[in-house]
């Protein structure tokens, strides 16, 4: 759980805040919340680094294969 900084009045489920009060929930609902714009965006205590970016595979050296010396073969 950590607190928050309401910045409008809302009721959410049990939690019922007026602009200026500090409220207790929980991070990820603490994020929901401050994505649309209901209280202050907690600062990430989490230690998580995020996923590495997915490297894309090498591209070939030729990617045609080569044409056959006799046409008619």
């Amino acid at each position: 759980m950590i607190t928050v900084k309401a910045l409008t009045r809302f009721v959410h489920h049990d939690i019922d805040a007026h602009a200026g009060d500090e409220v207790q929930m929980s991070e990820a609902l603490a994020k929901d919340l401050g994505k649309v714009g209901l209280v202050e965006a907690p600062k990430s205590t989490s230690t998580d680094k995020p996923a590495p970016a997915e490297k894309a595979a090498p591209t070939p050296a030729n990617k045609k294969a080569p044409d056959p010396k006799n046409k008619g073969a």
